[in-house]
């Protein structure tokens, strides 16, 4: 059963929502627009607010579906939740359907972590805010901060070396190939720091 489920998560996480909607919205390709990301942020500067916004709720289903198949096969055992979204993040960076590179999922890692693990997450926003304002609205570097306090909050807060060792890999996911060159934030120019110019 675990394997069936396993293959029905990985590829619900292939479909490329963003792809998609920003081609109904706008007839554009995300793979050659803007950033050339296969994600939300480009979603919604390229095909509009339409495309963005259902970019979204694409990327929700895909955080909610490990909590409902968790929920209704494993008495929603958060180690299996965790399991579950961990593959929906790796068919969103390695998608079978398309010829194209994935996204890099981190949308479907946020709110899977906020529905799993809510505390957590919430000290993980806190974390991505303080670094955000000690380097000066740094938003790649608060990436990488945040990313590797995952593993670190979840043990903490729930003393479960298991979910720690899933919090590496979740990391490790979400960081692959994860650079400022191809950060959307930078790209956009959202939430950049205004030095004053000489």
């Amino acid at each position: 059963m675990a394997i069936t489920l396993s293959i029905l998560v990985y590829l619900y996480g292939s479909i490329q929502f963003s792809y998609l909607f920003t081609y109904v919205f706008s007839k554009k390709r995300l793979d050659s627009e803007g950033s050339r990301n296969i994600g939300v942020a480009n979603a919604f500067r390229i095909g509009g607010y339409g495309a963005g916004i259902f970019s979204v709720l694409g990327d929700v289903s895909k955080a909610l579906l490990p909590i409902i198949l968790s929920s209704l096969f494993y008495s929603a055992d958060r180690r299996m939740s965790f399991i579950f979204l961990i593959i929906a993040v790796f068919g969103t960076r390695f998608p079978l359907f398309f010829i194209i590179r994935g996204g890099k999922g981190r949308t479907v890692a946020g709110w899977g972590m906020l529905f799993i693990f809510p505390l957590a997450t919430f000290l993980l926003g806190v974390v991505w805010t303080a670094v955000l304002f000690l380097f000066r609205m740094d938003t790649f570097l608060s990436l990488i901060f945040t990313s590797l306090a995952v593993p670190l909050l979840l043990f903490a807060v729930y003393r479960d070396v298991f979910l720690m060792l899933l919090g590496i890999i979740l990391t490790v996911l979400v960081l692959l190939k994860s650079s400022r060159k191809n950060d959307d934030f930078i790209f956009y120019g959202v939430l950049r720091h205004k030095r004053s110019e000489e």
